[in-house]
């Protein structure tokens, strides 16, 4: 019995020299073993004396491995709250930036829906011709004239890229020169209101016909009368009209 409680004290003193050492080694991944090894060793050995204490010393490790692994377990599970908190940051961000990206393709839709009708518009305007009729000799405009005009220059307000073709005519009556004269001097009238209206005098393009494409004869009266026109036609702002008076 006493060379048990030899051995016994011998391997208390032996822990209690090795325990210190290997803290130092292993910091913090033993510190819970050392700490249970140590205390079970000297719990084991006042409550069961050598047999208890070795005892002791095995239920110490094991209870240090388990406190261990506790605080790993704690160690993760807050880190996958942390994860978990991040995901959902990051699943917020994702579906505000869903939601900005689909009000974008909203107004890109729309916009480029626009720019079809502008096209279409600006299409089925392009060519068209409106013809402003005067007396003989006359270089007036009528009253049903300038009715015409106003619904015009809001076209041309509306699109920018639109511009006007202004082609004067004369019946056959008169000189060659007095035809020429009337027809130039009806076109300069025309852009005039156009101007006055507000409309760039660099949009509007003025060309001399007279009596060129006059085909009544001097009986036809309401033939000539259709003859004394000026022809008001849109184009794109690339194809550009001669100012010509021929």
């Amino acid at each position: 019995m006493k060379k048990l409680t030899a051995i016994t004290a011998i391997g208390i003193s032996s822990v209690l020299w090795i325990s210190p050492v290997s803290a130092q080694d292993v910091r913090d991944n033993r510190t819970e073993q050392n700490i249970g090894f140590s205390s079970g060793l000297i719990i084991g050995a006042v409550a069961g004396g050598p047999i208890g204490a070795i005892l002791g010393a095995v239920t110490g490790v094991w209870l240090g491995d388990k406190v261990n692994e506790a605080d790993k377990v704690d160690g993760l599970v807050q880190e996958i709250a942390l994860n978990k908190e991040y995901l959902a940051t990051l699943n917020e961000n994702i579906a505000l930036q869903n939601t900005q990206l689909d009000n974008a393709n909203i107004q890109l839709a729309h916009q480029e829906a626009q720019q079809m009708k502008v096209a279409r518009n600006k299409d089925l305007i392009t060519g068209l011709q409106v013809d402003l009729m005067f007396r003989t000799n006359s270089v007036v405009l009528e009253p049903t004239a300038i009715q015409k005009i106003a619904p015009l220059v809001l076209m041309l307000e509306q699109f920018p890229q639109l511009e006007l073709e202004l082609t004067g005519h004369s019946d056959i009556l008169g000189s060659k020169s007095g035809n020429k004269q009337v027809a130039q001097d009806r076109t300069l009238t025309v852009q005039q209101s156009f101007v006055d209206a507000g409309i760039d005098s660099a949009r509007i393009h003025l060309v001399n016909s007279s009596n060129a494409q006059a085909v009544s004869n001097l009986e036809d009266v309401d033939g000539r009368a259709l003859e004394r026109r000026v022809r008001i036609r849109f184009m794109h702002s690339e194809a550009q009209a001669s100012f010509a008076f021929k």
